[in-house]
C-alpha cells in the first residue's frame, strides 16, 4: 500500500484596482489537469504533490487579463498567495443588424 504526500496550495485572487475577491477564477497548473475555482469569498485551494518547489498556474477569469505566474510553494507556507487579475476592456467586433 503506498500513500503519495500532498501539499496543498491556497490562496486568494482580488480584482486588481478595488483589492475585493473575486469569484469563478478558474486556476489550473499548468500541463496538469489539477484545477479549482475561486468561492464567493475569492479563495481557492489545490491539491499538488509534495515533493513539487514551484508550480505554474495559469488564472483566467472571463472579462480580465489572464495570467500564467509560478509560484513557490516555499514561499506560500510562509505567507498566503493573493493573486491580483486586471480588468481587460471589452471589445466587441461591429456587427450590423438587419430587419
Amino acid at each position: 500500500e503506498t500513500t503519495l504526500a500532498v501539499s496543498p496550495l491556497c490562496g486568494t485572487v482580488v480584482h486588481t484596482a478595488t483589492s475585493k475577491p473575486l469569484p469563478t477564477v478558474r486556476i489550473t497548473v499548468v500541463g496538469t489537469e489539477i484545477g479549482a475555482i475561486t468561492k464567493a469569498d475569492g479563495t481557492f485551494c489545490l491539491t499538488l504533490p509534495a515533493q513539487q518547489a514551484s508550480v505554474r498556474l495559469q488564472v483566467q477569469r472571463f472579462g480580465f487579463a489572464a495570467q500564467t505566474l509560478e509560484v513557490s510553494l516555499e514561499q506560500n507556507r510562509a505567507k498566503p498567495l493573493i493573486i491580483r487579475l486586471a480588468e481587460r476592456p471589452f471589445e466587441m467586433e461591429n456587427v450590423t443588424v438587419i430587419a
